[in-house]
């Protein structure tokens, strides 16, 4: 998959452009899916139309979360106290260098020959967004008064990920991880059915073999000892629970048992990529202190946007940032400050 995958994006970054790109993109899409999901859908002689409905959905996707991404924020601890985005991301200006130092890959990026003479890196900045009610100090109706049930938000569990030469590599190993996501929900899918179908399987035999008991028991002793309404009620339970599995084992074994349940299963996934992740922007007015007011607000704030990525119920904000080789601190830095703690 990561060959068509690499072709794929290749293409999709490129300076193609108008409908044939467009049909070729969804081509090579569809072919990096079906190499990773199922090859044996080759077999099928319409696969590619098939799953080129889908393909384009999650192509639209991609395009539309990279629109929504802003240009780098470039990582300089002089720039934290006049760039509204570093003062909130972080809690001070060493907090910059703190995480750029802390990221093994951006060492081993600026430490490789080939990045020798590269003065920085582009990544991704990955946050946790953290909102707390508190009470403070704020102006209301031009007063200002003590107490005011306040909103702070903060950023933490901060951490720089893919670092690479261009901007442009940050984002196709970006829509590369989404694409990965796609095609794991779309397995897992397939893995489940499949393990549904093997429940109900062993399901179905236990109620077939209590049937069978209840048989001999309305037909044996027990037909005698105990009235036979009872066994004959129980009877007609077990029968019905016993069609009731013997039709859901044959609608999900069915569902995977032909190309086309895995046809289906790419469709639900791939045709509707916004369900299983969403970028989304949000747009913060901050104070200084990280106080959380309104639009016009009496008090002194930046508005920046944000973007959340969520996935599932796991949720982070990222930004596109540049790492300045010259703001890395001394690896030796931070084992002194690690020896402290110990």
């Amino acid at each position: 998959m990561l060959g068509a995958l690499d072709r794929f994006f290749a293409s999709y970054f490129g300076n193609r452009k108008g409908e044939d790109a467009d049909k070729a993109l969804v081509a090579e899409l569809g072919e990096a899916v079906v190499d990773v999901v199922e090859p044996k859908m080759r077999a099928d002689s319409r696969y590619a139309r098939k799953v080129n409905t889908s393909m384009r959905a999650t192509l639209t996707y991609l395009r539309s979360l990279g629109r929504q991404l802003d240009p780098p924020i470039a990582l300089r601890r002089a720039e934290w106290r006049d760039d509204p985005r570093l003062n909130a991301f972080f809690a001070t200006a060493d907090d910059i260098a703190a995480t750029m130092g802390r990221c093994k890959d951006l060492r081993r990026f600026f430490a490789a020959p080939e990045h020798a003479g590269a003065d920085e890196a582009h990544a991704l900045l990955v946050m946790k967004k953290v909102e707390r009610q508190t009470f403070g100090p704020a102006f209301v109706d031009g007063q200002l008064r003590q107490d005011v049930p306040q909103t702070t938000v903060s950023f933490s569990e901060s951490r720089i990920a893919g670092p690479a030469a261009t901007e442009q590599e940050v984002r196709i190993a970006l829509g590369k991880r989404i694409v990965h996501l796609l095609a794991q929900v779309t397995l897992s899918r397939i893995v489940s059915l499949d393990e549904r179908a093997t429940g109900l399987q062993e399901h179905k035999g236990y109620l077939a073999a209590r049937v069978r008991i209840l048989e001999l028991a309305r037909d044996g002793m027990q037909g005698i000892v105990e009235d036979p309404a009872t066994i004959d009620s129980k009877l007609v339970q077990a029968r019905a629970e016993l069609k009731t599995a013997t039709d859901q084992y044959i609608e999900s074994k069915s569902a995977l048992a032909t190309l086309d349940g895995y046809f289906a299963q790419i469709d639900a996934v791939f045709g509707r990529p916004e369900e299983h992740l969403q970028l989304v922007r949000e747009e913060l007015c901050l104070t200084r202190m990280g106080v959380r007011v309104a639009a016009g607000s009496e008090e002194a704030a930046n508005t920046i946007a944000i973007s959340h990525v969520t996935l599932g119920p796991d949720q982070r904000v990222i930004a596109l940032v540049t790492c300045p080789r010259a703001e890395m601190p001394p690896e030796e830095d931070l084992v002194a400050k690690a020896a402290r703690y110990l």
